[in-house]
């Protein structure tokens, strides 16, 4: 997998190769984080995007029925009908007289009828196509908080990703409008994004809980990657038996590692029921009360047990050794390289310790997957950031991140200490 960046943020550009494991280092504000949210954007844009453009018209027959649901008593022929079924028998029809019929179970005669046949057969006309740029835009500008292309430059903004012989690109001009898909290609599998352990925690996990006449399919409305990850961290969905034998002994030492470090104290906590251990909902205390550190662990384990990390799936970890001791970033480091070679994935890694670089260094030269480990060391210069790959010379890196423990003894020379 190959990702190119151009006039994205602070990053003029960058050519970024994703074979097993790759880690980004560098110093803050750097680009570091654009390189992943440049990823997934593209992955979350075009993942299961027929699914999207039919949800989005559900979305707009919701909206309508809302509408309808307030409207007064005396417009009703029948209180006591199914909202939700009578949305999803709505959805795609542009048969006027069927649509007619569906309004006419509910409303008498007096309800404007005709303007409501008018708008769901439009609802359910708009060009796919057209749907399919807004919701790539609209990913993009939730993922960039509004600012897409780089403040410096007036040149368009383009992102590449390579996936095998197939590259999709996205272009915007200078004020962050979408002016072209190029090449467009379903995807299947989503991306998983973890840059914040603390979404497990219980007020975080209602942001994305509207009330909704179709709750099924409300929380896969589009979203950034903090939202994203929530719905994914409080996804039921289960691995079928097959699945689930086979993964528990493929990560035996994946889970065995985990589990060490979460140690007997998870007994204390609630736990609900997972697709890997089969274990029931427990009363306890709350997740709340996890360290920040058990967080991480426990969020990856979550994301596993039920389906959301898959086989040849890709990941993105932002800073994955904050809140955690040096020794649990080694730990961390040796349970992310042995995801990559059991599963196949493809890892993005931004970091700023040099603890959490040489282990991923170490562990994968320990189990023979050093070879599709790829190095970059970001930096500024000027009013841009760049990336550079200094997969054969890691010292670059080293020598970054070593700056500040030499000016701390140099300021204890200096003091006679």
């Amino acid at each position: 997998m190959e990702l190119k960046i151009s006039n994205v943020g602070k990053i003029d550009s960058a050519n970024i190769e994703i074979k097993g494991i790759t880690i980004i280092a560098g110093l803050n504000g750097t680009g570091k984080s654009t390189v992943s949210r440049s990823l997934f954007a593209m992955f979350h844009s075009f993942s299961n995007m027929s699914r999207k453009i039919n949800l989005e018209k559900m979305y707009a027959i919701e909206d309508l029925i809302y509408k309808l649901y307030m409207m007064p008593p005396d417009f009703f022929k029948n209180m006591n009908i199914d909202l939700e079924e009578m949305g999803k028998a709505l959805l795609g029809n542009t048969d006027k007289n069927s649509i007619r019929k569906e309004f006419q179970k509910v409303y008498n005669e007096s309800a404007p009828i005709d303007d409501l046949v008018e708008k769901v057969t439009k609802i359910n006309s708009t060009s796919d196509d057209l749907l399919r740029n807004e919701i790539v835009s609209e990913i993009f500008l939730r993922e960039f908080n509004g600012h897409i292309t780089n403040i410096q430059s007036i040149e368009k903004s383009e992102i590449e990703i390579k996936i095998k012989d197939h590259k999709i690109e996205v272009i915007f001009d200078n004020k962050d409008n979408l002016l072209e898909i190029v090449n467009e290609k379903e995807l299947i599998q989503r991306i998983v994004y973890i840059d914040d352990p603390f979404i497990m925690d219980s007020h975080s996990l209602f942001e994305i809980s509207p009330e909704s006449l179709f709750s099924d399919i409300r929380n896969e409305k589009t979203t950034n990657h903090r939202g994203e990850l929530i719905k994914q961290y409080k996804s039921t969905k289960n691995l079928n038996l097959v699945d689930r034998a086979n993964l528990k002994e493929k990560l035996s030492a994946v889970y065995q590692k985990i589990n060490d470090t979460l140690g007997s104290d998870m007994s204390l906590f609630e736990t609900d029921k997972d697709s890997i251990s089969g274990s029931k909902r427990t009363m306890g205390l709350s997740l709340d009360s996890l360290s920040s550190g058990m967080k991480t662990f426990y969020l990856i384990k979550s994301l596993i047990d039920n389906g959301t990390i898959v086989q040849n799936g890709t990941l993105i970890l932002d800073e994955p050794e904050v809140h955690l001791h040096p020794d649990w970033q080694v730990t961390l480091a040796e349970i992310i390289v042995l995801l990559q070679r059991e599963m196949g994935l493809h890892i993005l890694i931004n970091t700023h310790s040099p603890y959490f670089l040489r282990a991923i260094e170490v562990f994968s030269r320990k189990y023979d997957t050093e070879d599709t480990v790829k190095y970059y060391l970001s930096y500024n210069e000027g009013n841009n950031a760049k990336m550079k790959d200094v997969t054969f010379n890691i010292s670059e890196i080293y020598r970054v991140l070593s700056d500040p423990l030499q000016r701390i003894e140099n300021e204890a020379y200096n003091d006679g200490d």
